[in-house]
């Protein structure tokens, strides 16, 4: 299995340049082992969510999900 790095970013280190569109509507398929090739359709949703943070899965045309923990600036109001 590849190693992964994760890397946190300030909101003052992101940079928004031009727009990027993605066709999440055309499912792709993959071919599980001995099996016939599955269509998976790809998907994102919240599948956990408080006031501290939210949990977001997303389902890739490849089958593979991943699961990202968006954590909430702690609110400094006052």
């Amino acid at each position: 299995m590849p190693k992964t790095t994760s890397q946190i970013l300030r909101a003052d280190e992101v940079v928004f340049e031009g727009q990027f569109q993605l066709d999440a509507s055309r499912g792709g398929s993959n071919t599980p082992k001995g099996g016939a090739p599955a269509v998976v359709v790809p998907d994102a949703r919240i599948i956990e969510s408080n006031s501290e943070f939210a949990v977001i899965e997303t389902t890739c045309s490849c089958g593979r999900t991943t699961r990202l923990r968006c954590e909430y600036a702690p609110n400094e109001a006052g």
